[in-house]
């Protein structure tokens, strides 16, 4: 397994951004505040990693706070994935994340710990209630 490591310096508390590639799944671990400032890494980041076929897992198990730009930038790594046909999901989403992704419906377009808002593992879309 190879292990790629960058950062940012932004002012304040910043973005530990590592990546972990095996031959079909890239892992980006992320560690500390997802905002505004760190937003476009993570993107572009993601973005050269999305391959047709390639599996893409962000993992936010450390990711202490995350706005609203970088919610967008989750939406459109969503959207790339989608376009490239690569397959991207979030895992160790915390509580609070995981509630906040909820109301502004990125649950809906990306799996968030191997679920997705709508649809049952099977893929069918789940009978509203």
């Amino acid at each position: 397994m190879t292990t790629t490591t960058m950062s940012t310096e932004i002012p304040g508390p910043a973005l530990r951004v590592r990546v972990l590639s095996t031959p079909s799944r890239r892992t980006v671990l992320l560690d500390g505040e997802f905002e505004a400032g760190s937003a476009d890494l993570v993107r572009t980041t993601v973005g050269h990693l999305l391959h047709p076929g390639r599996e893409v897992v962000l993992d936010l198990g450390h990711v202490t706070f995350c706005d609203v730009p970088a919610c967008n930038a989750l939406f459109a790594c969503a959207h790339d994935a989608r376009d490239v046909g690569a397959r991207l999901e979030l895992v160790h989403v915390g509580d609070f994340h995981r509630r906040v992704f909820a109301l502004v419906g990125l649950d809906a377009v990306l799996p968030v710990d191997g679920h997705r808002r709508g649809v049952c593992a099977a893929g069918s879309l789940e009978a509203a209630g």
